[in-house]
């Protein structure tokens, strides 16, 4: 697994950033470069799996980059912006995709414990992403696991889509399936 397909599109991260946009224009032609990057190699853009102490729900399953937009931030080589994303899916072929839920200026981080405060930011963009429209419940079963959590099968290509306790998490990624089937009946 090399490659990682970049979502910069969903409605909070928009919110998240547009103070970002309005002081640093140029900001999200540094976000387009990253993603054009990651489609190359996701390791080459200061990739990190972000450790989730305390939140085992979510090891593996946030990954960070440190990046510089040219435009945005001309000083020598240090990367001065920092971007979060979920990925539903780690496991997945290439291109993995990350969806971005948090974005912000290096020196403007917030303190304390960060597994804490990315925790709290990845639920409140969960919550508000899976408000957003209907999931076809004919295409996806969820099937109750013996140790609690939720299984989702595609009925379409028969992949399994998610397991987890947390509902928020499998209609994610269930949003994001792409059929692995070219059956052109199904969407």
């Amino acid at each position: 697994m090399a490659k990682c397909s970049l979502d910069t599109s969903k409605p909070k991260f928009r919110r998240c950033i547009a103070d970002h946009l309005t002081t640093h224009p140029a900001l999200q032609s540094g976000l387009d470069e990253l993603g054009r990057n990651l489609l190359k190699d996701h390791k080459l853009c200061g990739w990190v799996n972000h450790p989730m102490p305390g939140f085992p729900k979510y090891q593996n399953k946030v990954w960070k980059w440190d990046f510089k937009p040219q435009a945005v931030d001309p000083s020598g080589t240090r990367k001065g912006w920092r971007l979060f994303a979920y990925v539903p899916d780690p496991d997945t072929l290439d291109p993995v995709t990350a969806i971005a839920f948090f974005c912000y200026p290096k020196k403007q981080e917030p303190g304390g414990n960060p597994a804490t405060w990315i925790a709290k930011a990845l639920k409140s963009f969960l919550v508000e992403e899976v408000d957003k429209g209907d999931i076809d419940a004919e295409k996806f079963r969820r099937f109750k696991l013996p140790d609690g959590q939720i299984r989702s099968l595609c009925c379409v290509c028969f992949e399994t889509i998610f397991v987890s306790e947390m509902d928020a998490e499998i209609e994610m990624a269930e949003r994001s399936h792409i059929c692995a089937t070219n059956n052109s009946d199904h969407p």
